[in-house]
């Protein structure tokens, strides 16, 4: 299959911030009314849809465009997925394109239009800004340095997972090895987000994956699936090592999130996995009051309350006599000690 590709793509860049350790844990806590709006599905499933595109390509050029993003030009090695033009240009953010060198081959995956729905019938609409690399849960953005366990993993059917699923899921492991922090991830998403290898999954696979989740190289995306873990992946790898893992990064993140990253949703998670289990105690909860995220102010708030409703709105006055608390902060607890 072939479609016309257009222009450019911006990315947000996803945290900033130094809390690659803690992260990892948003994989294990997330509770299933948080689940994220991308797709769950394995990465290697979720990039392969009828329009997108997934292939081998030698980044040839970063050209600076406007509004503080780059151009990249990538010329076809080899298709994976879907027949691509020769050359492919995406727009991306700075930021992605000073991580990238030149010379340079890539798997991407990407998309050059959307799917709509008329009534019963569907069709297809060129994004206005031209391909876009896609992000899914284990790739985001789905560019990776060549790989042939990713090669394997993105040519191989899905069905493995019910004719070989214990060779799939040796495969995946040995790709959750990989020292690459990108790869980590999305070997670790083959395994979260895949709920028919859960049967086949052994002590060992749940200690090898909680291994993965907490190791020091793991990027964010990695970390943050330690707090969405459903069962048995909860069960199985420990309620009590995650709760250990969420206490730590609730008493260690900082409370002035930067709130388009990835913390405010790993934070988040970990309240309610320390709420759904009640492990929550006064100390790592109470701090984030003082959230600049309001939604994490209010979840604070929520579980104090039903610790100690009393204490919780001593504390709440408390908070609001200080001199610099957080706007966002401050709403919350008016609208708390008002009701």
């Amino acid at each position: 299959m072939r479609l016309t590709a257009c222009r450019a793509l911006r990315f947000s860049p996803s945290g900033r911030r130094a809390v690659l350790h803690y992260v990892l844990l948003s994989v294990l806590l997330m509770a299933p009314q948080l689940q994220a709006r991308q797709t769950t599905l394995p990465p290697s499933v979720a990039l392969r849809t009828e329009v997108s595109y997934v292939n081998i390509a030698l980044l040839e050029a970063i050209v600076p465009a406007q509004s503080a993003a780059a151009m990249l030009s990538f010329r076809l090695i080899r298709d994976l997925h879907n027949s691509a033009e020769p050359v492919t240009r995406i727009a991306v953010s700075s930021a992605l394109a000073d991580s990238l060198e030149t010379g340079v081959e890539y798997i991407i995956a990407y998309e050059t239009v959307r799917k709509v729905r008329d009534n019963e019938s569907k069709r297809y609409l060129a994004l206005p800004e031209g391909p876009q690399l896609m992000q899914v849960q284990g790739a985001y953005p789905a560019i990776f340095r060549r790989h042939a366990a990713l090669v394997e993993r993105l040519t191989n059917s899905p069905q493995l997972a019910q004719t070989d699923p214990d060779g799939l899921i040796k495969s995946i492991f040995a790709g959750m090895r990989e020292d690459d922090p990108a790869i980590k991830s999305f070997f670790v998403r083959e395994i979260v987000n895949w709920n028919a290898l859960y049967p086949h999954l052994s002590t060992r696979h749940y200690d090898d994956l909680y291994a993965a989740l907490i190791s020091a190289n793991a990027n964010p995306g990695t970390r943050t699936a330690i707090l969405e873990l459903r069962e048995p992946l909860h069960t199985g790898i420990g309620v009590a090592r995650i709760g250990a893992q969420a206490r730590n990064l609730l008493l260690q993140m900082p409370v002035d999130l930067d709130p388009v990253s990835q913390q405010p949703t790993l934070v988040l998670n970990a309240l309610l996995f320390m709420q759904t289990y009640q492990l929550a105690d006064w100390d790592s909860v109470s701090r984030w009051t003082r959230a600049t995220v309001p939604t994490i102010a209010e979840r604070a708030v929520l579980i104090l309350n039903a610790m100690d409703s009393e204490r919780a709105r001593l504390l709440a006055r408390q908070r609001l006599s200080e001199s610099l608390l957080p706007g966002a902060a401050r709403r919350v607890l008016l609208r708390f000690v008002k009701n």
